[in-house]
């Protein structure tokens, strides 16, 4: 497999406003798309496919709302905003911005997540779902929301690929076995006979597993925050990059990136 990949983009913006019509996560993620979506037409980002991971955004707001109307009643929520709580109103709304018709997907977890939308998108590629797929990730933080995102597929400007990506699931105590068992898949489906320079978030269980780590917090935008990292670590000369990561739940993402 050797899907083609551009550049990875992380965007941070201010915190949310009260009056907006949509929520701040939708905003950043709407934001970080487009720095990465190629000059075309809007005709032509019809063929788009859309997959977003997101823990804590709409989940955050309803909150929110549902702390407002414990404090003021019914006065407390503003039925316009309700929207903003819905799971999936992030990745739709970028979806209707940029009118994309072929898919819209969301995915919400923990650190992993993005992991698991990337194995999706992956495997709808494969399936010619669609033709280029916008991976996207994303929460929100204290200060505001953060967002990734990066073109995968036909519309990607080409500079890496993505040569394998897997989710699994660990139990019995068995995570960092399972990692390694998922490491040696993944290298296996690239047709690496050795394993490559291994990128492991530094919160994670699995650190000591890595050759060099990341920061990220646990959630939507963790895996562009590593890739972002291993795009450069393959800009300095390396052929191939492994993205590992772990949740204390037990579920493990890997990515394997190279030339």
């Amino acid at each position: 497999m050797k899907i083609p990949m551009g550049h990875a983009a992380l965007i941070c913006t201010a915190s949310e406003d009260d009056k907006a019509k949509e929520s701040g996560l939708s905003t950043a993620l709407f934001e970080a798309a487009k720095s990465v979506m190629p000059a075309a037409d809007h005709q032509d980002y019809r063929q788009i496919g859309i997959a977003t991971a997101t823990s804590y955004g709409p989940l955050t707001l309803y909150l929110q709302h549902i702390d407002a109307l414990f404090k003021k009643g019914v006065r407390g929520l503003r039925p316009q905003k309700t929207i903003h709580c819905v799971l999936c109103e992030p990745s739709c709304q970028v979806g209707i911005h940029l009118r994309a018709k072929a898919f819209n997907m969301s995915f919400l977890g923990g650190a992993c997540c993005g992991f698991s939308a990337a194995v999706a998108v992956t495997d709808a590629l494969k399936d010619h779902m669609a033709s280029t797929v916008l991976l996207l990730g994303g929460d929100n933080v204290e200060n505001g929301s953060s967002a990734g995102a990066v073109i995968l597929g036909n519309g990607a400007e080409c500079d890496w690929y993505v040569k394998a990506a897997k989710a699994r699931f660990a139990y019995d105590g068995s995570l960092k076995r399972r990692a390694g068992e998922l490491m040696q898949s993944l290298c296996q489906e690239a047709g690496l006979f050795e394993r490559p320079h291994t990128l492991v978030r530094c919160q994670s269980c699995l650190s000591d597993m890595g050759d060099s780590g990341f920061e990220g917090m646990e959630g939507g935008s963790t895996l562009f925050s590593g890739l972002i990292v291993a795009q450069n670590l393959l800009k300095s000369g390396l052929q191939n990059v492994l993205l590992l990561d772990a949740e204390p739940s037990g579920l493990l993402g890997g990515l394997l990136i190279g030339k």
